[in-house]
């Protein structure tokens, strides 16, 4: 089933409805007709509730919330749509765990909660543009997040996929990915870290995630445009540009970057594939002087504390972003690879 947000609360909230829009009634609003379709609507089999843009007096309207939008996917599968509308926050919502949210999603049985095309503007008067809880399988695309005073999304679910989606101006983090094994693609993260507390436009904290054709750009207070902390799992970076006006990516060594950086190097990074050259941080026989100088001759995988025992390499999130996987016994440290 598919509720047009805006047909229903003209036929259901008539009385209501200019003031609704307005953002002026005290007792009635959009988050009134949004919980009414999902409570009220037959919704067993999943739904998806669709904010159109539309014109009131005269001019283009944003959907303005005074509450969160509350998403519990626990017994069916929910999306939100829209085709480029606005939903902006007027008022601080009432705090959910000592944060408020835009658009607050959770499920205790993993369901698939869809977001699309949709637009958060938080007005600064939400902690966090969309946030998503454990076990949500969370598929996101073709949205944007502005304005919040913390985090613009965060995401805390296994198995994620999030495709074009910017993240800007926010206080803390752009994106705040605490879940594993997922994919982003296209992401896009300007202008955030305005507090001294943001630590990254994208900031991977557990690992296990891949990366592809992302962009950031104006990072406040010399924060690192890409950052993870994860010392146990792999993510990588593919293509992933920042610009010169922030600091540039810190990559753990257990991660992987190739390809996209402005400027060569990458602060504690693992291997970095840049304008043909290949720069790896791990000890090897005759380091250079510096982890960045340059290596000419390929990749090079030695187990350097037994060399008789197998030497892995893998790269990339699983499954959603695994790249290749390699395995070989210890005479592959005697070869060089393109």
């Amino acid at each position: 089933m598919r509720v047009n947000i805006w047909a229903y609360a003209q036929q259901n909230f008539t009385a209501d409805f200019d003031t609704i829009v307005d953002g002026t009634n005290n007792t009635q609003s959009w988050n009134t007709v949004f919980d009414q379709i999902v409570d009220q609507l037959d919704l067993r089999k999943g739904g998806t509730v669709y904010f159109p843009t539309f014109q009131h007096s005269g001019s283009p309207q944003p959907y303005r919330l005074k509450d969160t939008l509350r998403i519990d996917a626990s017994n069916v599968p929910i999306s939100i749509e829209g085709d480029g509308g606005t939903l902006q926050f007027i008022t601080s919502p009432t705090a959910i765990g000592g944060n408020t949210y835009g658009i607050y999603i959770t499920s205790s049985d993993a369901r698939l909660v869809s977001i699309k095309n949709i637009s958060v503007h938080g007005n600064d008067n939400i902690d966090c543009g969309i946030y998503v809880d454990h076990k949500v399988k969370i598929s996101m695309a073709d949205c944007k997040v502005r304005s919040c005073k913390k985090n613009g999304i965060e995401i805390n679910s296994d198995g994620w996929a999030v495709t074009n989606v910017a993240s800007t101006g926010n206080r803390h983090n752009g994106f705040l990915i605490a879940g594993t094994h997922g994919i982003g693609i296209g992401l896009n993260a300007m202008s955030n870290c305005i507090d001294d507390s943001g630590s990254a436009n994208i900031k991977d904290t557990r690992g296990a995630n891949t990366y592809i054709g992302c962009h950031t750009s104006g990072t406040a207070h010399s924060q690192p445009a890409y950052l993870t902390t994860s010392e146990v799992e792999d993510s990588m970076f593919i293509g992933c540009y920042y610009e010169l006006d922030q600091h540039r990516p810190i990559i753990r060594k257990e991660n992987t970057y190739w390809g996209g950086q402005i400027e060569d190097g990458i602060d504690g990074a693992g291997t970095i594939s840049h304008h043909g050259y290949l720069f790896n941080n791990t000890e090897i026989n005759n380091p250079p002087a510096t982890p960045d100088t340059p290596r000419h001759e390929g990749m090079l995988f030695k187990n350097t504390v037994n060399p008789n025992n197998e030497v892995w390499f893998r790269a990339g999130g699983n499954p959603a972003g695994s790249i290749f996987e390699f395995e070989a016994m210890a005479d592959i440290s005697d070869s060089n690879f393109l």
